[in-house]
């Protein structure tokens, strides 16, 4: 689901905003909110409610951030060195 909703976004903001000049980032980023404000309020097509609706029915399950960030790790496949050391 999530990477049809992706399909569909990145085709619904380029087109609602192709014929706009914008004279700064400010600028483009206010209408890119208002368009996103517009997609996520739209009543599905299939089902009753929105993308809002839904993700307020969801929040009271949603887990606190963790209290550290999340650190990028590399993982590789090592031999143990004759003196035992290891590299992490």
């Amino acid at each position: 689901m999530v990477e049809g909703t992706v399909g569909v976004i990145s085709n619904f903001m380029p087109a609602a905003l192709r014929n706009h000049r914008f004279l700064s980032l400010n600028e483009l980023n206010e209408a890119i909110f208002e368009r996103l404000y517009i997609f996520n309020h739209k009543d599905f097509q299939k089902r009753d409610g929105s993308r809002a609706d839904a993700f307020e029915e969801e929040k009271a399950f949603l887990l606190p951030l963790p209290p550290k960030p999340f650190e990028l790790s590399e993982w590789k496949i090592a031999m143990v060195a004759p003196n035992y050391h290891i590299s992490v």
